[in-house]
Order: C-alpha cells, then structure tokens, then sequence
C-alpha cells in the first residue's frame, strides 16, 4: 500500500500510478560531429487513490489544496519501499462520496512534478 504526504497532510492512498515520466533533454554536438541528448531533469506526473475518510479529513485536504493552487508544496510518495519526495502541484480531479457511509469521501488527485 502506498503512502503520500503533500506539504506534511497525510493522504491515505489506496494507489499511486505513474501515468507519465517526461524526459527534459538538451541536444547537443560532441567534439565528433554526433548529436547527443543530456537528460537534464525527469517530469513525473501521478494519479492518486485515496481510501474512504471522514468528510472533515477530505474537506480540510481540498480546502489546503484551493488555497494553495498556485503554488507548488512537497509532495512525499512511498510505494513498495521506493521513497520520493518532489515539489509538485497537486489538484483534486473528483470526489466520490461512500454510499455505505454517507461522511466519507474518496479523492481523486493528480500530482505534476513542478
């Protein structure tokens, strides 16, 4: 099971995907005449899960998110012992209430490396 952090609020992921890595190259001649690519940085951008929590919980991670939308914060994500911790944006793509339990809500959000 995944664990993520954005800007130190927990977010109780049932899965992370990584929908896309970004390869941000510079092409270059060498001394021969050939052309390389140096990879000068990776974009990575996520799909995130979330598990059922209290509408409170859900409520204070979105109300964090739309005050701070134009801005980046530090996004931790720990899956299967692989530890990342990026600056990203992070938005609120849906939210799904549980019909079994009414107060609870499901996020979907997507995590763009800045």
């Amino acid at each position: 099971m995944a664990a993520a952090q954005f800007d130190g609020i927990d977010i109780p992921l049932i899965y992370a995907i990584e929908l896309e890595r970004q390869v941000i190259g510079d092409r270059r001649r060498t001394a021969g005449g050939k052309m390389r690519q140096d990879v000068i940085a990776m974009k990575r951008q996520w799909t995130l899960t979330t598990r059922p929590m209290e509408k409170a919980d859900a409520d204070a991670l979105i109300n964090h998110l739309e005050a701070n939308k134009f801005e980046a914060g530090d996004f931790h994500l720990d899956e299967f012992g692989a530890g990342v911790t990026i600056e990203a944006f992070m938005r609120v793509t849906r939210v799904t209430r549980a019909l079994e339990a009414p107060d609870r809500r499901s996020l979907e959000l997507l995590v763009i490396e800045k």
